[in-house]
Protein backbone atom coordinates (compact mmCIF):
# COMPACT_ATOMS: atom_id res chain seq x y z
CA UNK A 1 0.00 0.00 0.00
CA UNK A 2 1.42 3.10 -1.10
CA UNK A 3 1.80 6.34 1.55
CA UNK A 4 -1.73 7.83 -0.51
CA UNK A 5 -3.44 4.63 0.42
CA UNK A 6 -2.64 4.44 3.98
CA UNK A 7 -3.64 8.02 4.29
CA UNK A 8 -7.00 7.10 2.77
CA UNK A 9 -7.65 3.91 4.68
CA UNK A 10 -6.58 5.73 7.96
CA UNK A 11 -9.39 8.59 7.30
CA UNK A 12 -11.56 5.93 6.30
CA UNK A 13 -10.83 3.81 9.70
CA UNK A 14 -11.23 7.28 11.73
CA UNK A 15 -14.84 7.91 10.75
CA UNK A 16 -15.99 5.21 10.32
CA UNK A 17 -16.26 4.55 6.56
CA UNK A 18 -15.31 1.26 5.13
CA UNK A 19 -12.13 1.87 3.16
CA UNK A 20 -11.74 0.52 -0.61
CA UNK A 21 -8.93 -1.45 0.53
CA UNK A 22 -10.89 -3.66 2.85
CA UNK A 23 -10.89 -3.72 6.72
CA UNK A 24 -6.94 -2.33 8.30
CA UNK A 25 -5.98 -5.02 11.08
CA UNK A 26 -3.42 -4.38 12.91
CA UNK A 27 -3.33 -7.20 15.42
CA UNK A 28 -1.68 -10.01 13.23
CA UNK A 29 1.39 -9.69 10.71
CA UNK A 30 1.53 -10.30 7.29
CA UNK A 31 3.40 -13.97 8.06
CA UNK A 32 -0.02 -14.85 9.99
CA UNK A 33 -2.59 -14.12 7.13
CA UNK A 34 -4.86 -16.48 5.16
CA UNK A 35 -6.32 -16.97 1.99
CA UNK A 36 -9.41 -18.34 1.88
CA UNK A 37 -10.91 -19.89 -1.86
CA UNK A 38 -14.65 -20.03 -1.35
CA UNK A 39 -15.60 -22.86 -4.17
CA UNK A 40 -19.94 -22.05 -5.24
CA UNK A 41 -21.42 -24.37 -6.44
CA UNK A 42 -24.83 -23.03 -8.15
CA UNK A 43 -27.29 -23.37 -10.76
CA UNK A 44 -26.29 -22.08 -14.37
CA UNK A 45 -26.54 -18.05 -14.25
CA UNK A 46 -24.74 -16.78 -16.69
CA UNK A 47 -24.23 -12.65 -16.27
CA UNK A 48 -24.47 -12.74 -12.67
CA UNK A 49 -22.56 -12.99 -9.46
CA UNK A 50 -21.66 -15.02 -6.12
CA UNK A 51 -21.30 -12.48 -3.13
CA UNK A 52 -19.69 -13.98 -0.37
CA UNK A 53 -19.92 -11.94 3.04
CA UNK A 54 -17.93 -12.75 6.15
CA UNK A 55 -18.86 -12.96 9.89
CA UNK A 56 -16.30 -13.40 12.48
CA UNK A 57 -18.62 -13.92 15.72
CA UNK A 58 -21.99 -14.83 16.67
CA UNK A 59 -22.53 -10.77 17.54
CA UNK A 60 -22.35 -9.74 13.80
CA UNK A 61 -23.74 -12.98 12.29
CA UNK A 62 -26.09 -12.23 9.40
CA UNK A 63 -25.51 -8.33 10.22
CA UNK A 64 -26.58 -6.47 6.94
CA UNK A 65 -22.96 -5.65 6.64
CA UNK A 66 -19.99 -8.49 6.58
CA UNK A 67 -16.96 -7.92 8.30
CA UNK A 68 -15.47 -8.46 4.84
CA UNK A 69 -17.15 -9.27 1.31
CA UNK A 70 -16.30 -10.55 -2.07
CA UNK A 71 -18.02 -11.42 -5.33
CA UNK A 72 -17.33 -12.93 -8.56
CA UNK A 73 -18.67 -13.48 -12.09
CA UNK A 74 -20.40 -17.08 -12.40
CA UNK A 75 -18.69 -19.13 -14.26
CA UNK A 76 -20.43 -22.09 -15.13
CA UNK A 77 -21.91 -23.93 -12.27
CA UNK A 78 -18.98 -23.02 -10.18
CA UNK A 79 -17.52 -20.32 -8.96
CA UNK A 80 -14.72 -19.61 -6.68
CA UNK A 81 -14.53 -16.40 -4.74
CA UNK A 82 -11.00 -15.65 -3.30
CA UNK A 83 -10.02 -13.54 -0.07
CA UNK A 84 -6.34 -12.36 0.23
CA UNK A 85 -4.60 -11.88 3.82
CA UNK A 86 -7.37 -13.10 6.24
CA UNK A 87 -6.49 -12.71 9.78
CA UNK A 88 -6.77 -16.58 11.48
CA UNK A 89 -9.62 -16.61 13.90
CA UNK A 90 -13.40 -18.06 13.00
CA UNK A 91 -15.50 -17.11 10.42
CA UNK A 92 -19.23 -17.61 8.80
CA UNK A 93 -20.06 -17.38 5.26
CA UNK A 94 -23.37 -16.06 3.98
CA UNK A 95 -23.12 -16.33 0.35
CA UNK A 96 -25.95 -15.80 -2.46
CA UNK A 97 -26.13 -16.22 -6.58
CA UNK A 98 -27.36 -11.93 -7.22
CA UNK A 99 -28.77 -12.85 -11.03
CA UNK A 100 -29.69 -9.41 -11.80
CA UNK A 101 -26.17 -7.85 -10.37
CA UNK A 102 -28.18 -5.12 -8.31
CA UNK A 103 -26.03 -5.92 -4.82
CA UNK A 104 -28.81 -7.61 -2.47
CA UNK A 105 -30.60 -11.06 -2.45
CA UNK A 106 -34.12 -10.64 -4.12
CA UNK A 107 -37.05 -11.23 -2.30
CA UNK A 108 -40.94 -11.93 -3.74
CA UNK A 109 -43.68 -10.17 -2.58
CA UNK A 110 -44.51 -12.65 0.16
CA UNK A 111 -40.56 -12.13 1.50
CA UNK A 112 -39.32 -15.38 0.43
CA UNK A 113 -35.72 -14.54 -1.29
CA UNK A 114 -36.12 -15.32 -5.29
CA UNK A 115 -32.36 -15.67 -5.55
CA UNK A 116 -30.45 -18.78 -4.72
CA UNK A 117 -28.16 -18.59 -0.93
CA UNK A 118 -26.17 -21.19 1.31
CA UNK A 119 -23.97 -21.19 4.16
CA UNK A 120 -20.19 -21.94 4.75
CA UNK A 121 -20.40 -26.10 6.45
CA UNK A 122 -23.35 -26.15 4.26
CA UNK A 123 -25.63 -24.80 7.49
CA UNK A 124 -29.21 -25.82 6.77
CA UNK A 125 -32.14 -22.98 6.79
CA UNK A 126 -34.75 -24.30 9.39
CA UNK A 127 -37.31 -21.96 10.65
CA UNK A 128 -34.99 -18.92 10.25
CA UNK A 129 -31.49 -18.53 9.06
CA UNK A 130 -28.44 -21.05 10.85
CA UNK A 131 -27.23 -20.94 13.73
CA UNK A 132 -23.56 -19.54 14.20
CA UNK A 133 -22.12 -22.58 15.31
CA UNK A 134 -23.45 -24.48 12.26
CA UNK A 135 -21.62 -22.54 9.88
CA UNK A 136 -18.19 -21.50 11.85
CA UNK A 137 -14.95 -22.58 10.20
CA UNK A 138 -11.28 -22.01 11.20
CA UNK A 139 -8.94 -20.34 9.10
CA UNK A 140 -5.50 -20.82 10.14
CA UNK A 141 -2.66 -21.76 7.33
CA UNK A 142 -1.56 -20.58 4.41
CA UNK A 143 -4.39 -21.50 2.29
CA UNK A 144 -7.77 -22.70 3.15
CA UNK A 145 -10.80 -24.01 1.09
CA UNK A 146 -14.28 -24.15 1.70
CA UNK A 147 -17.46 -25.14 -0.75
CA UNK A 148 -21.23 -23.99 -0.26
CA UNK A 149 -23.63 -25.48 -2.43
CA UNK A 150 -26.59 -22.97 -3.22
CA UNK A 151 -29.85 -24.64 -3.52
Amino acid sequence: MNRYSLIVAVVCLVLGFSTPFGTVWAQSSEADRTVLRVKVSHPPAPDADIRVGLYTSLDNWLDDEPIFGGLAATTDTETTVVFESLPPGRYGAAVYLDENRNGKLDRNLIGFFKESFGFSENARVRFGPPKWEDAVFEVSGSVIDISVHLD
